[in-house]
């Protein structure tokens, strides 16, 4: 994802609660972002653009 019109594309990690864990721009077309160390349990992965959220709810062992 690139930048659009000056408004930068961000991925956020929430725990279940909300408290945000994780928060990064995103300036590539690919981010990585190792959650081996997370505590078990589940988690929402956000995406975020000027035009629209995707969120994905994944589950750490």
């Amino acid at each position: 994802m690139q930048n659009v019109k000056g408004i930068k594309n961000f991925i956020e990690i929430q725990d279940m609660l909300g408290k945000t864990i994780v928060k990064r721009n995103l300036e590539a077309d690919r981010t990585e972002i190792p959650m081996s160390k997370f505590s078990s349990g589940n988690y929402i992965v956000k995406v975020i653009t000027e035009n629209k959220v995707y969120d994905r709810k994944v589950f750490v062992k």
